[in-house]
């Protein structure tokens, strides 16, 4: 938050598609930045990471390593997570894998380890052909690795599991985890940045994205039988 005598300003972190007082913001002086958030066919002012990118890298990884049966865990309260699991079908599809051959489940509302468990199961009970589970975002991927673990289903040897985010824990998960990383630190800088921009009229608008790195560990393998 930026306070002056003259003027305020604000980051807002957390949001979600359930949100709409952020749109009072759109005919607004006032300097409000969305942070990793944003709503489609708006004026609002957002920086985020480039979540397209990443279902692109995801798709391109799982897909380079001959997976063609695949579950996705979606996150389903927020635009950002909506717009990768969509742009994660699309670049599977467009990468010859048969949209009958993607498997999705939502993760709900919590994106925690709880709900990447659950949507595990969900997954296993639609598909017995699943090669590898992408998640949107760690520590659903990391309950997804619990599940599998516990029914004795190795990893990567039967199914690789991905994420996005490459929190912390990703690298100490067993195995440590593939995913895609979001540099947080950087997104917090920057926007604040944007958000001082924008108090001091340097620009005007801001809806920019940044870009993202795959991270390749442990969690994803060479499918084991191409089905």
């Amino acid at each position: 938050l930026l306070r002056s005598r003259k003027a305020d300003g604000m980051l807002f972190i957390g949001a979600n598609i359930t949100d709409t007082f952020p749109m009072e913001f759109q005919e607004s002086s006032y300097p409000f930045l969305l942070v990793n958030h944003f709503y489609p066919n708006t004026t609002l002012n957002y920086l985020a990471m480039d979540y397209r990118q990443s279902a692109r890298k995801a798709a391109e990884h799982l897909a380079g390593l001959g997976h063609r049966n695949i579950g996705l865990i979606r996150g389903t309260n927020t635009n950002t997570g909506l717009e990768f699991a969509e742009a994660f079908e699309d670049h599977c599809i467009k990468l010859g894998i048969e949209p009958s051959r993607l498997h999705a489940v939502d993760g709900g509302e919590d994106w925690d380890l709880e709900s990447g468990y659950a949507a595990t199961q969900q997954l296993m009970q639609k598909s017995k052909q699943i090669t590898a589970i992408m998640a949107g975002n760690d520590r659903m991927a990391i309950g997804a690795i619990s599940y599998l673990d516990k029914k004795g289903i190795q990893i990567p040897g039967d199914i690789s599991v991905m994420g996005v985010d490459d929190i912390h824990s990703a690298a100490f998960a067993s195995p440590s985890l593939t995913t895609i990383w979001h540099d947080l630190y950087e997104l917090g800088k920057q926007s604040f940045k944007r958000l001082l921009a924008l108090y001091k009229k340097e620009i005007t608008h801001c809806q920019e994205r940044l870009p993202v790195t795959l991270i390749v560990r442990d969690s994803t393998g060479p499918v084991s039988v191409i089905s």
